[in-house]
């Protein structure tokens, strides 16, 4: 913490800006998480940091995505009476639904598990909760020229 201190300094010497510590929060992570010591005049919260709306803690899936996920389930939900084509459909699963984890993806990885669920929840808005009726590949964007146009989530998530 020390060195991380002294580069602050030397920052504040060059550009005369200083960290502003009534208002910085600091958290230990992973084998520190368990550290009392607390150097510095930063907030040392124990849950979690929020900064931009994006939350830092011991678990940012919970509340980064978990939160969103819902959101999103609700948001299709609402559309599931309406009489949508297939196109219909996908366009609404992707800018009434999807673009709710664009942001959050953009900070942090979505995990594998949750990428399956968000999948299964959008997948199965789109199908009205039937059995698919063509292959997965023939929704998803593609180079091919029947695709749909439904995005590839975890392709999504690595190219943000």
């Amino acid at each position: 913490m020390e060195p991380l201190l002294r580069l602050f300094d030397e920052f504040k010497s060059i550009s005369g800006l200083e960290i502003n510590t009534s208002k910085t929060e600091a958290m230990w992570l992973r084998h520190w998480i368990n550290k009392t010591h607390i150097p510095c005049n930063f907030k040392w919260p124990k849950e979690h940091i929020c900064a931009l709306v994006i939350y830092f803690s011991h678990n940012t899936n919970k509340q980064n995505f978990k939160e969103k996920i819902n959101n999103l389930e609700k948001t299709l939900n609402g559309w599931k009476p309406r009489k949508l084509t297939l196109p219909g459909r996908i366009n609404i699963a992707k800018t009434a639904g999807l673009s709710k984890l664009i942001y959050n993806a953009s900070v942090l990885s979505i995990p594998k598990h949750l990428v399956k669920e968000i999948n299964r929840i959008a997948f199965n808005f789109i199908w009205e909760s039937k059995p698919a009726k063509v292959k997965g590949s023939t929704v998803i964007i593609g180079k091919k020229r029947c695709a749909l146009k439904m995005l590839e989530l975890e392709i999504m998530d690595k190219a943000l």
